[in-house]
C-alpha cells in the first residue's frame, strides 16, 4: 500500500484518492484497516522488516498462518 501510495503521488493522482481509507463498501464508514485491526503503515512496515508492535506482528502472523490454505494448489484428478 505505501509503494501504491508513493507510486500514485509521483503520478500525481489528486492528494484526496491517494490518502483514501481502502474499503470493501460493505457499509458505511467501514474501513479495512478498521476490520484487520491493524493499519497498512503497520503492514507496510512489518514487510520492510522495520519494528511493529509485537500486537501487531502477532496480528499479521496470524493472519498469514489462517490463510495458508489459500496459498496451496488446489489438488487435480
Amino acid at each position: 500500500k505505501r509503494q501504491v501510495r508513493q507510486l500514485a503521488a509521483y503520478l500525481g493522482v489528486p492528494g484526496d484518492i491517494v490518502t483514501k481509507a481502502p474499503t470493501a463498501g460493505l457499509w458505511p464508514g467501514q474501513t479495512d484497516e478498521t476490520e484487520l485491526g491493524i493499519t497498512y503503515e503497520d503492514n507496510s512496515d512489518y514487510l520492510e522488516g522495520k519494528q511493529i508492535s509485537p500486537e501487531v506482528a502477532g496480528k499479521l502472523e496470524g493472519y498469514y498462518r489462517r490463510s495458508a490454505h489459500k496459498r496451496n494448489v488446489i489438488p487435480g484428478i
